[in-house]
């Protein structure tokens, strides 16, 4: 059954603070208009967990929070980053304490062999790689607008996907990325249309940019700052660093394909989408087909539209299913990320 009320709100930021002057590299030629351009452009600027790097250390404290704003804990973070196959994470807080090693053979964890938080690990990456990834970015368009927010201009970046009669989605709708006007600083993310990233402050660290604090919002509620206390680079790495505990635990990486209806039977929170008055009033109905990953904590990581219907319902569709959770799927007795659809129909 769909709920039938008020059209839906799109998520807007209301501010951002800059905290501390920002170091540039020298000045370049003006910034590109083509969206294509100016993504690689800021794909070439932002992120530091990229093949060509030097080796680097990170030292940094994020502090998490409950959702009426109250601080929960303090999770610190120690990374060595060699490459894409030389990684190795230590958290350390009174609930996740873990060791992750990234090598040639996969992913090993000891200690909490879960994934950290998700708001935790969305604001590590909000430190070390903001950018989308090349899959994030495969079959979409590229939206480019300019924005306010607050009383800083910021020149905007969205994947669109395909909705029914409608060119040019409001910037935000899908995944989007913002931009200081003049350079190719990462300043504001969204996500799903209710999580935010917003950088506090920024710096440079083997030319490029990287924030050096960040906050993540989850309908308008900080759920986790974090900080950088130390970057370094390391002139020479010891590979025992990237071999794995003997207890270590190999966990897949790579999520499961299910079919939707044992999807379904997992679900422990439905949120029921609105059925939007625009479309009550048109008579509209219609089918909304979402292409979803689900983390192994059994939250939404990715949504994607696989067929749209109208625009009004299919912004719906993703408001709503963008906040169900389902119970963890178990592969010998271990959570494991699944790839799925999502089918919600609209009937009057």
């Amino acid at each position: 059954m769909i709920r039938r009320t008020c059209p839906l709100a799109i998520f807007l930021l209301y501010a951002v603070v800059k905290l501390s002057a920002q170091s540039a590299p020298p000045a370049t030629a003006p910034l590109p208009t083509d969206p294509a351009q100016f993504l690689q452009l800021a794909l070439a600027h932002n992120d530091v967990d990229i093949a060509g790097l030097k080796p680097w250390h990170l030292k940094a404290t994020f502090q998490l929070f409950d959702t009426k704003g109250e601080p929960t804990e303090t999770v610190s973070l120690d990374e060595i980053w060699g490459g894409p196959e030389q990684q190795r994470r230590t958290w350390s807080s009174t609930s996740f304490n873990q060791i992750e090693v990234v090598n040639h053979d996969g992913t090993f964890r000891s200690g909490t062999t879960s994934d950290p938080p998700m708001a935790l690990e969305r604001a590590r990456r909000a430190i070390v790689h903001p950018m989308p990834s090349q899959d994030d970015i495969a079959g979409t368009e590229l939206v480019m607008q300019k924005t306010h927010l607050g009383k800083i201009d910021l020149n905007c970046l969205m994947l669109s996907q395909p909705l029914k009669g409608v060119h040019e989605p409001l910037i935000g709708l899908f995944p989007t990325y913002c931009f200081d006007m003049d350079k190719t600083i990462y300043e504001v993310g969204y996500e799903f249309g209710d999580t935010a990233f917003l950088s506090g402050a920024t710096g440079m660290f083997q030319s490029r940019y990287i924030s050096l604090k960040v906050s993540i919002i989850v309908d308008k509620l900080t759920l986790a700052t974090g900080a950088i206390d130390e970057l370094k680079t390391i002139p020479t790495l010891d590979s025992g660093l990237f071999t794995p505990p003997p207890e270590a635990m190999h966990i897949n990486m790579h999520p499961v394909q299910i079919e939707p209806h044992i999807a379904a039977g997992s679900i422990i929170k439905k949120v029921v989408p609105i059925y939007p008055a625009l479309a009550v009033q048109a008579r509209m109905e219609g089918t909304v087909i979402l292409h979803a990953i689900i983390g192994r904590e059994g939250r939404i990581h990715s949504l994607r539209i696989d067929t749209p219907s109208s625009t009004e319902l299919t912004i719906s569709a993703i408001a709503a299913v963008r906040q169900w959770t389902y119970k963890p799927y178990l592969i010998n007795g271990e959570p494991t990320e699944v790839d799925t659809t999502i089918t919600v129909n609209f009937r009057r």
